[in-house]
This record gives structure tokens, sequence and C-alpha cells, in this order.
């Protein structure tokens, strides 16, 4: 491995790890329905995951939830299955919402991992107030 993938790999696994911790703290919501309920309870969700690998519809509902409540919102390479054995549950996981705003800073902090094949990682941020 090359310098650049050995430390993309360990700030991915710094990421994966934290997203586990948050989900044994209890301060994380997981699948689209416990996610956008997060982000639509005032001051729940303080920064939403989604995986890049999402259906087009689940895409578009949490990032229009996220946009009209003002969360922000990120996009991740990481598959749902690579979400979902993070945080210890089987099966694929689309979406995460992190509830606490210290491990939002934690993850923010370390950036969203590379996905070197797709490329499609970009940051959505949630806009803040609400659209008439």
């Amino acid at each position: 491995m090359t310098p650049d993938k050995t430390g993309a790999a360990e700030e991915k696994k710094r990421y994966l790890g934290l997203l586990g911790l948050s989900m044994r703290a209890g301060k994380l919501a997981f699948g689209t329905d416990r996610v956008t309920d997060a982000v639509r309870a005032k001051r729940r969700a303080a920064l939403v995951f989604l995986s890049a690998a999402a259906s087009e519809n689940t895409k578009k509902r949490v990032l229009n939830c996220c946009s009209y409540h003002g969360v922000p919102c990120r996009l991740i390479g990481e598959n749902g299955e690579e979400i979902g054995r993070a945080i210890g549950r089987t099966g694929e996981i689309s979406a995460v919402a992190l509830l606490d705003k210290g491990f939002a800073k934690a993850l923010s902090a370390y950036g969203v991992p590379p996905d070197q094949s797709a490329g499609e990682k970009r940051n959505i941020e949630g806009k803040a107030g609400k659209q008439a």
C-alpha cells in the first residue's frame, strides 16, 4: 500500500469505529424512517450520513428532509453492508443520524473517507430555515 492509501484506510477505520461507538452509546439512529424521524424532532439529529449506494428514492427522501429542517447531511462512499457491520447490525443500513453534537463534531473533524472507486464523495449541507 502506498502512504495515501494507508492514510485513507486508517481514516476510514477511525470513522467507522466512531460510528460503532456512537451506536453503543445510544447516540445513533439508523434506517431511513428512524433517521427522518430524528431529523424532524427538534434539535435531535446533529448530522446525517447517507450511503452513496442508497436508492434514489431513499437519497431524495433523506436529503429533502435534512434540507427542510436544516440538518447537515453528507453522502459517504461506504455501502450499506459496511455501515451495518460498523454499527453491529446485519444487512444494509443506508442512512444513520448522529444524535449527539460531540460525536457529530468528532466525525466531521475526521472528514468523510474518500471512495477510491466511484469518486462520489461530496458534501451536502442542510439549509438553515424552512422554505415557503
